[in-house]
């Protein structure tokens, strides 16, 4: 993305770790219009 070219810049992935699984939904519903790439795991051992 630092590069002054035509190419397409990537989508951003995010991984989104939370213990409770309704904080997960709401962060995927407030991001859904994001040009994001979301990953959720519930535990860092997930990950």
């Amino acid at each position: 993305m630092l590069e002054n070219d035509d190419t397409v810049p990537e989508i951003p992935k995010v991984l989104f770790v939370d213990d409770t699984e309704d904080n997960l939904d709401l962060l995927e519903f407030a991001l859904k219009k994001k040009p994001i790439t979301m990953f959720r795991a519930s535990s860092g051992k997930e990950c």
